[in-house]
């Protein structure tokens, strides 16, 4: 073996151990850094829901809000066109849809709404608004149509 190459045997070993070091310096900081916690909007802590107690029944003539999911249509298609978006060797690759497109194509049809926003209608209950994707309904009733409906 060479002095050269001896030499630079040396100097990659070297290299790789200055990489290995700093590998471990940067993985040993980020670890060792105090994780920084987000209180979500609408969370209650689980220590204050410890001390919740009861209150009851709700009095039926009280309006609650509700929200209605209703399922996407072509899940199965839905799902082959997100990987063929994600996939350098497809056609559709990168070719994304419009919201109205995906609503058409994949939200409820305006049958499926229509039935049952008339369902809940015929239930007591008020249509407050439907999202534009035709995913969400949200209404307001009475308690104890709530009760009797669901």
């Amino acid at each position: 073996m060479s002095t050269h190459h001896a030499i630079l045997m040396s100097l990659n070993r070297l290299r790789n151990l200055v990489f290995m070091l700093a590998f471990l310096l940067v993985s040993g900081q980020i670890l060792s850094a105090p994780r920084q916690s987000v209180e979500l909007g609408g969370h209650v802590p689980r220590a204050q829901m410890r001390d919740a107690g009861l209150l009851g029944p709700m009095d039926g003539a009280e309006d609650l809000d509700l929200m209605f999911g209703l399922s996407l249509r072509h899940q199965e298609e839905l799902e082959q066109l997100i990987k063929d978006q994600q996939d350098p060797s497809s056609p559709r690759f990168g070719h994304f849809i419009t919201p109205s497109e995906f609503t058409e194509a994949f939200g409820p049809s305006k049958e499926e709404v229509n039935a049952v926003t008339e369902h809940l209608k015929k239930a007591g209950f008020k249509i407050i608004n439907t999202s534009s994707n035709r995913v969400l309904i949200r209404a307001r009733a009475s308690v104890s149509s709530v009760q009797k409906t669901l």
